[in-house]
């Protein structure tokens, strides 16, 4: 009698394999980042695994293609989780990770153990599966992200399908049925359909959160300064708008580099260029998590200090002033020493004019800079906002 592959079945493996074909051309535009290539393969294993399950059902003959087949199919979970973790450009965890491949070893070795009893392989195999979609969605729902919507719904999808891929494996195992059951049953139509769900929603969720994780990108270089890797004017006084508006008082801390011109001058603007971020990197080394650190122009930088008191922003002045000039820069042959000017300014309780509590920072830096540089003007107590 010829057999007919079931609709559900069919379908599931032709979705899966337009959707690896999708990945395999996205990789293409995406070549710095392998996680595309992870997640065709996984498309492509459960499709070999569920035509390698059929074949096994009309071929009866070839047996051995239905372990093979469950090695596919557990292998496609697990390509997942490695695309998942690629596709964060950061490796996960050490003990998550190494968790992940103990699991899918065992999980191998359970495969080859169950293949020795045939009518228990396929429940065994989806309980695999299920256990290794729930370690993958484990794996990702501490992640701080900013596509949380896009994450949150990749985490559903998982959960969803492990949870039915948990139900099918105990049915499979408690009330064992014979392989045309199994592909032509309620249970694995509704478990291919899942599986078909998961892996259109993952073609459109990816793709969704690799174009938002570019916009950030450009975003950070829109707002970074490129030499100093602080932020530029535009981005600063965007997060001092709101950071003037929590409760304490505020301290602004002007910084200019003394005799920046005369470095130029005299060893060349490359030379400039490396004081700048060595200066830069002293200032963002004493600061505070919620402190701002901007590039305002030229070697002139701001530091936004919220919700401190004078004493602690005097501390951190005093702190910058002396790592500064501390510095021993080296540039070709030459050391460079340096030193900076601070000016500081504070506002009230409730003070939200910038230009104000600017203006005055300003005046106080002009007061160091008079007073000789490498020094620190306070703003005098008449000058108070």
């Amino acid at each position: 009698m010829e057999q007919v592959l079931p609709f559900g079945v069919a379908i599931a493996i032709a979705s899966n394999l337009m959707v690896c074909l999708y990945f395999v051309m996205l990789n293409r535009y995406h070549q710095e980042n392998p996680a595309y290539l992870f997640w065709a393969s996984s498309c492509g294993l459960f499709s070999l695994g569920a035509s390698s399950l059929f074949a096994a059902y009309h071929f009866e003959r070839y047996v051995l293609l239905v372990p093979l087949a469950s090695i596919a199919l557990f292998t496609a979970c697990y390509c997942l989780f490695i695309g998942l973790n690629r596709f964060e450009l950061t490796s996960s965890p050490t003990k998550q990770q190494k968790q992940i491949n103990k699991f899918y070893v065992i999980g191998l070795a359970v495969i080859a153990a169950s293949s020795m009893y045939p009518h228990t392989l396929n429940g065994v195999t989806c309980l695999l599966m299920a256990a290794s979609l729930l370690l993958t969605e484990g794996c990702f729902c501490r992640r701080r992200t900013h596509a949380f919507v896009g994450y949150t719904a990749l985490r559903i999808a998982l959960f969803v399908h492990a949870a039915v891929m948990f139900l099918q494996g105990m049915i499979l195992l408690y009330q064992p049925v014979t392989m045309s059951i199994q592909l032509s049953g309620t249970w694995i139509q509704i478990m291919l359909l899942t599986h078909l769900l998961m892996t259109m929603s993952t073609a459109l969720i990816l793709p969704m959160l690799q174009l938002t994780r570019k916009q950030l990108h450009w975003e950070r270089l829109a707002n970074t300064d490129e030499l100093t890797r602080v932020l530029t004017r535009r981005a600063f006084l965007k997060k001092v708008e709101r950071s003037l508006t929590s409760t304490g008082k505020t301290a602004l801390l002007m910084i200019d580099i003394d005799h920046f011109k005369h470095i130029n001058d005299n060893y060349g603007h490359q030379a400039g260029d490396v004081v700048l971020k060595k200066v830069a990197g002293s200032l963002q080394t004493y600061v505070r998590r919620q402190d701002v650190v901007g590039r305002l122009g030229g070697e002139e930088f701001a530091i936004l200090l919220p919700a401190i008191t004078d004493k602690e922003a005097k501390s951190i002045a005093d702190r910058i002033l002396t790592s500064v000039a501390n510095l021993e820069i080296g540039v070709d042959e030459h050391i460079i020493n340096v030193t900076v000017s601070i000016g500081v300014a504070f506002s009230q309780q409730g003070e939200e004019n910038w230009d104000r509590l600017y203006s005055y920072a300003d005046s106080a830096l002009y007061q160091a800079k008079r007073g000789g540089r490498n020094g620190i003007a306070v703003q005098s107590d008449s000058l108070l906002i």
